[in-house]
């Protein structure tokens, strides 16, 4: 899944073998890419960020009970204020 900027800057996915959250930062433009796990319901599971321009790109699992509903967001976090967001909801760990 890739932010909603018009050349986007940061993508990211969830792979639920393993229940691994990845973010990358597609752009050497002073922003970083985040993504958000979150329980279907709202509660935030896990955040990760990607900082340092084109190509870097963090991974992190977490265990989560099978069958938990989950949304993702990823982002681009400049000054600490998160823009062009898009969020995919129906992933299952």
């Amino acid at each position: 899944m890739y932010t909603t900027d018009s050349s986007p800057g940061g993508l990211g996915s969830f792979v639920a073998n393993g229940d691994l959250t990845q973010v990358c930062d597609a752009q050497a433009d002073g922003c970083a890419a985040v993504a958000y796990l979150r329980r279907w319901d709202g509660p935030l599971w896990k955040t990760v960020v990607a900082n340092g321009g084109s190509g870097t790109c963090k991974s992190e699992s977490i265990d989560i009970p099978e069958g938990e509903r989950l949304t993702l967001t990823i982002c681009l976090r400049k000054d600490n204020k998160d823009s062009f967001c898009r969020t995919k909801g129906g992933g299952v760990a």
